[in-house]
């Protein structure tokens, strides 16, 4: 024991000698970290003075937050920190999301037979008549409606909470991927155990939860909807395989194939395709109502219709009211969708729809839920990226657009550049692959745009996208690209920037 104690102290001292060595030596290195500055198109003028923050980290050990200020003669500034052992920062807040799952098409994957006398729910039960029918040592199939086996969607609850990570406000999987089965099963079993009061409480405040959500949203089935379920089984009867197949595709396990689509004219389906937005104890949401073929299901039977949907939650304690839930906007139900959010100020909803010639942002004021102002954002074929600061937001499109708030708090269009001619010149001449990605920083003086980020490109000989601890910086107005330029860091690969952040550059005018 006394000689187990000496050798174990022994490596705590060697450890921690080494440890305290290596940092000394590196923060010796720690004012060596600088950047290449490549001006490869426009004026640097344009961006005199123009403060880039970037973080890096290696092996979430070694971490160098950088200051690099542009100029004739550049300012550059590095905090370095090493932690001997892994050190995660979590600086991602999660700002929730919500989905419905429909579970009455849900197979279960396969099992080992369907002999017993457990209710079956959905398709289930023509899994059930599958098995009853398929003879042992072979394989069949049968092509079943949807609708012969239930009357409305039924859907299973994902349902994330904004998350702070610091704070830990909420209980972030409390109504992770609830099924209702699941959950009924948990009842039972807690009932006939005499188990956790308090777990059983919560199971059935889940149940309530997703009986409220089923009740609500009642979706009658299509009469379209259609699926071909196959099974095979061994000699001794067990089932060795399962599939299905619909007009979105066809999963199976075990020992057989996946079935070809229904061969069904106007064979067709639907799931909610959901947008959420969550901010100070308000769930704002709605859902695409339009099927794979895009006929529109019947919403009748929803409270108020369809629109924008609502209810409140408890911060602290990570639950939902549905007794409030209620439609608080109309919506037209030939809206096509890409997103919805609440800006950053959190006083707008921005709605962003589109139709088959326009992309559109609708802002909605949060307070009243009534109509602002509605922007076209170009041809409905480009793809659609926006962020949202404080005063200002950024649309990226056929057009990069800038809409900052005036006096009164109203967005308006500052300025609309074709994005085909800056990407023209940005090809040519970048290392950066895509200067418009999700995790890029802006800043807006009331005329000029600056866009940075840390630079990525497609290495060919490995087949994957490399991170650098480089960065790029760009400058835009009303008429074109102004200036681009790149950042070259002395750290190299391994080092890359720092994961823990959301946003790893940020960048601001002096």
């Amino acid at each position: 024991m006394k000689k187990s104690f000496v050798l174990l102290l022994t490596l705590i001292l060697f450890i921690s000698g080494t440890a305290c060595y290596a940092q000394n030596e590196i923060l010796k290195e720690k004012d060596q970290v600088h950047f290449k500055e490549t001006v490869l198109y426009g004026d640097k003028a344009v961006v005199d003075g123009v403060t880039v923050e970037m973080k890096n980290e290696y092996s979430s050990n070694l971490f160098w937050d950088s200051t690099y200020v542009i100029g004739a003669t550049p300012k550059e500034e590095t905090d370095y920190r090493f932690y001997a052992w892994d050190y995660n920062e979590n600086r991602y807040n999660s700002s929730g999301s919500m989905d419905f799952i429909i579970d009455c098409i849900e197979t279960v994957g396969m099992r080992d037979d369907y002999s017993d006398d457990e209710a079956y729910y959905g398709l289930n039960v023509a899994m059930k008549e599958l098995y009853d029918q398929t003879e042992p040592g072979t394989e069949n199939s049968i092509t079943v409606y949807l609708k012969d086996y239930v009357d409305y969607y039924t859907f299973g609850l994902n349902l994330h909470l904004p998350e702070d990570w610091e704070n830990n406000t909420t209980d972030y999987y409390r109504y992770s991927y609830l099924w209702k089965w699941e959950v009924l099963e948990d009842i039972s079993y807690l009932e006939e155990t005499g188990g956790n009061k308090e777990e059983l409480k919560k199971m059935k405040a889940y149940l309530a939860d997703l009986e409220a959500f089923h009740e609500f949203f009642k979706i009658p089935v299509l009469d379209t909807e259609v699926y071909t379920l196959a099974m095979a089984k061994d000699a001794e009867g067990n089932v060795i395989g399962t599939a299905d197949s619909h007009v979105h595709g066809g999963s199976g396990s075990g020992e057989i194939e996946i079935p070809d689509a229904p061969n069904v004219a106007g064979a067709d389906s639907f799931s909610f395709r959901m947008f959420s937005a969550f901010d100070d104890g308000d769930c704002y949401f709605t859902f695409d109502p339009h099927t794979s073929n895009e006929a529109v299901v019947d919403v009748s039977l929803i409270p108020g219709g369809y629109g924008i949907y609502h209810f409140p939650y408890n911060e602290k304690d990570g639950t939902i009211n549905l007794d409030e839930l209620k439609m608080i906007y109309p919506l037209d139900v030939n809206t096509q969708w890409e997103s919805m959010q609440l800006d950053e100020s959190g006083e707008n909803l921005l709605l962003f729809t589109w139709d088959m010639e326009k992309h559109y942002l609708t802002i909605i004021d949060r307070e009243s839920m009534t109509l602002v102002d509605t922007f076209e954002l170009g041809a409905s074929e480009e793809y659609i990226s926006h962020w949202s600061y404080e005063d200002y937001l950024v649309v990226c499109g056929e057009n990069l657009m800038v809409f900052p708030k005036d006096e009164n708090g109203h967005y308006y269009k500052a300025f609309s550049v074709n994005m085909e001619s800056i990407n023209t010149k940005i090809e040519q001449i970048a290392t950066n692959d895509d200067m418009f990605r999700w995790d890029i920083c802006f800043d807006w003086n009331g005329e000029t745009l600056l866009i940075a980020g840390d630079i990525q490109y497609y290495d060919e000989g490995i087949g994957r996208v490399q991170f650098a601890c480089d960065f790029y910086v760009a400058a835009i107005n009303a008429t074109g690209l102004l200036y681009y330029g790149e950042y070259e860091s002395t750290l190299e690969e391994p080092c890359r920037p720092n994961g823990d952040y959301e946003i790893s550059v940020s960048v601001r005018w002096k």
